[in-house]
């Protein structure tokens, strides 16, 4: 049994970055590795002989969605055939440290916790680095390590997929996936309500951003309408189907009573000008501080404005 699987989910890839994703991959000074992929473009698959020329060290697993599934359910169902010991999950056009399988799996090893990730570069189309830390590329973004996380993971996601390493066992135990959110956040979240996350501070990976990239936590928000639905009735969702999965975790349910309550009052402020809703808001702003005090100002903005904060928001973070 491989020590690791590493999990690509492909849709419709630049061939070139792809090329030189696999490339990093298969330059990893730890070998004891499966690879499995996973293309989710029915419409335009790609050709499989590009898997195997380059990545001429291992032999790839290459799988094919007969429909398009998603990111989601395509990392959900790799994850159900990963034989490894650790899974990591794979992006198609980012570029990976020699050493970076090593070192997740040193910190794994060493440790008892059930996730490991590390820290980024950020580079750009050209493979230009324009920023050296995720950190660097937004102002808000905090790593953290240990117990008890959970209670910072139902409010925001810090770890980024294609950065972290899980327990395979832990993994499979968290199937289904959360269908409103993302792999990594899901896998994050699950990690810390029954275990530790450990953070390697080191640049492990080159992680790439253009114009097609799927993340991003205002992608898609042009419109009042859509911050409502996108941010705020999609986390009221996400806390409902989590309290349903998780109902018989005390500890874990008594902090989401929380957060649904400090959900709650955003949904009411965001709809209508309401001094109840703004006092607890304020009282509940340190949950997600940065993000409820552009609630409570963005709320009462006519739509040409909260346009503008939107645009400005992008380019800053």
């Amino acid at each position: 049994m491989a020590i690791v699987t590493i999990v690509i989910a492909v849709y419709n890839p630049n061939i070139t970055w792809l090329k030189k994703q696999l490339s990093s991959i298969n330059n990893q000074t730890f070998k004891d590795i499966e690879i499995i992929i996973c293309d989710d473009c029915p419409q335009n698959y790609t050709d499989k002989n590009i898997f195997y020329k380059t990545l001429s060290n291992f032999k790839p697993k290459i799988f094919r969605n007969k429909n398009n599934l998603g990111s989601n359910k395509t990392f959900e169902l790799m994850t159900k055939f990963a034989a490894g010991k650790y899974i990591a999950y794979c992006d198609q056009d980012d570029i990976w440290q020699n050493n970076k399988i090593a070192k997740l799996v040193e910190a794994l090893e060493n440790s008892n916790a059930l996730l490991a990730y590390s820290d980024a570069q950020i580079i750009n189309e050209n493979d230009e680095k324009i920023y050296d830390s995720l950190k660097d590329y937004s102002k808000r973004t905090k790593f953290y390590s240990g117990k008890n996380l959970y209670e910072k993971l139902l409010v925001s996601n810090f770890i980024t997929g294609c950065t972290m390493m899980v327990k395979s066992d832990i993994a499979k135990k968290s199937i289904p996936f959360e269908k409103t959110m993302v792999h990594d956040h899901y896998l994050a979240l699950y990690c810390s309500i029954f275990g530790q996350i450990i953070f390697v501070d080191e640049k492990l990976i080159e992680y790439r951003r253009h114009k097609k990239n799927q993340t991003g936590i205002l992608n898609g928000i042009q419109t009042k309408k859509d911050y409502l639905e996108k941010r705020i009735l999609l986390t009221k969702k996400r806390l409902k189907n989590l309290r349903r999965r998780f109902s018989d975790i005390s500890f874990f349910i008594n902090k989401l009573s929380e957060i649904e309550k400090w959900n709650h009052f955003r949904e009411i402020w965001w709809q209508k000008f309401n001094m109840p809703a703004l006092k607890n808001l304020w009282r509940m702003r340190n949950y997600n501080k940065s993000w409820t005090m552009f609630e409570i100002f963005s709320a009462r903005f006519p739509q040409f404005l909260f346009k503008i904060c939107i645009k400005i928001l992008c380019r800053s973070k």
